[in-house]
């Protein structure tokens, strides 16, 4: 009776070895690569964080017949109601000391009704010169001396990135990803105008690149003629009030 039970605690042992090493083994093969702590009070590095980009291509900007690059970012949906080649001013709002103001003729972008001031427009990942008029210099961008032409991409960062950019960045960034490789010459026209027989547009677009093992050049010309639409030129916006005749002599 000794024996068998002496056997039974052997053969038991040997057993929980058995089990105890095939867990281990299985343990090794699994091996944690990456813990994620989730906490308000831990610190984080913010450029090791993932953001919302909305990316935009030549072939999407070429089809939507625009030859301003705010007028085709202010179609997005997180897009504020920024100055454009659509609303725009012929004298000059003026540069009040915020740095909000905006010289006659510019196109800004806004992201989520924050302000103009406060998106950040890069240019291949460098800080775009502010919009000027004699009045000035904006605390905004204007996007009309950046000629699509040039453009390969635009990347929309389209959170909050103030904690790496500054406050200008407070509503998002747009970075203009310029072409980098051309070769030959190339010619791009654009004529159009309203079903009304205003608003005229031209624009005409002379490149020529070449690129070798160790160097790489891209020269662009554009040209762009807007002609205006005056706002009493339409009917829904005659009078304060659409369609509606309230506006005695003299009303704007």
């Amino acid at each position: 009776m000794h024996k068998i039970s002496m056997l039974a605690f052997s053969i038991c042992s040997s057993l929980v070895a058995a089990l105890l090493s095939s867990a281990s083994a299985v343990a090794q093969e699994n091996e944690i690569e990456e813990i994620l702590i989730t906490g308000s009070r831990i610190r984080i590095d913010p450029l090791d964080q993932t953001s919302p980009i909305t990316s935009i291509s030549e072939e999407d900007l070429k089809r939507s017949g625009m030859t301003s690059v705010a007028d085709f970012l202010q179609r997005l949906p997180t897009s504020g109601g920024a100055l454009n080649t659509r609303f725009n001013s012929s004298g000059n709002f003026g540069f009040p000391p915020d740095g909000g103001g905006i010289g006659a003729g510019a196109a800004q972008v806004d992201l989520r009704y924050l302000g103009s001031k406060r998106v950040l427009v890069l240019v291949d990942g460098v800080r775009w010169v502010n919009g000027s008029s004699a009045s000035g210099v904006s605390s905004a961008t204007d996007l009309n001396t950046i000629p699509n032409s040039i453009i390969d991409r635009i990347e929309v960062l389209e959170d909050g990135t103030s904690a790496i950019y500054g406050a200008d960045a407070i509503a998002g960034v747009v970075n203009i990803i310029t072409k980098k490789e051309y070769q030959g010459f190339g010619l791009e026209t654009y004529i159009g105008q309203f079903e009304q027989g205003d608003g005229q547009t031209q624009e005409f677009n002379l490149s020529w690149g070449t690129s070798t093992e160790k160097t790489k050049m891209f020269f662009n010309l554009s040209f762009n003629d807007q002609q205006e639409v005056l706002a009493s030129d339409r009917g829904i916006a005659q009078t304060p009030i659409p369609r509606v005749p309230n506006c005695g002599a003299g009303c704007s």
